[in-house]
Parts: structure tokens; C-alpha cells; sequence
């Protein structure tokens, strides 16, 4: 199970700056201690009977899902970069 983490913080000229963390190997009951530090949720990992990591990053870069039955990953421009964490 995958845990995202996203973090608002002011950059320059009051720009917002979305940071989306994905930290592996994360349960469910690790949510209430990370909720202070961001929003947290589960990572849903794609849809369709076959399905990828890459499949199911590709969906939260781009804020859709897209069924394996209808085809490759879902189109459109990538919205957000994700980075990886071990350590919340």
C-alpha cells in the first residue's frame, strides 16, 4: 500500500508550491500521526483488471484514471510531479 503526502507551501511571490510524496509500505493506521504535517490518503493504484506502478503514478500526475480495458496510460499533460520517500 502506497501513502501520499501533499504539503502546501508559499513560494515566491505568494505562489502556492504542491508537493505529492509517495512513501511506500505505509498502513492505513500511519494517517492520524502524518495528518498535521499535510493532506494524506491511499494511493489508488489504477483501474481495470491489469495494472502497473507506472500506470498507477501516471494517474496521479494527471489527476484521471483510466480503465486497462480502454487502453494505455491516461492522456493528458502531467499536472504534478510526484517524488518518492522511505521516511515520511
Amino acid at each position: 500500500m502506497a501513502l501520499a503526502l501533499t504539503a502546501l507551501s508559499a513560494g515566491p511571490a505568494g505562489a502556492a508550491e504542491l508537493r505529492v510524496v509517495v512513501v511506500p509500505d505505509l498502513e492505513f493506521a500511519d494517517l492520524e500521526a502524518l495528518s498535521p504535517r499535510g493532506a494524506v490518503g491511499l494511493l489508488v493504484p489504477d483501474a481495470g483488471p491489469e495494472t502497473s506502478a507506472g500506470r498507477a503514478l501516471a494517474a496521479l500526475e494527471r489527476g484521471a484514471v483510466r480503465n486497462s480495458l480502454l487502453g494505455n496510460e491516461p492522456p493528458g499533460e502531467r499536472l504534478l510531479e510526484v517524488t518518492f520517500s522511505r521516511n515520511p
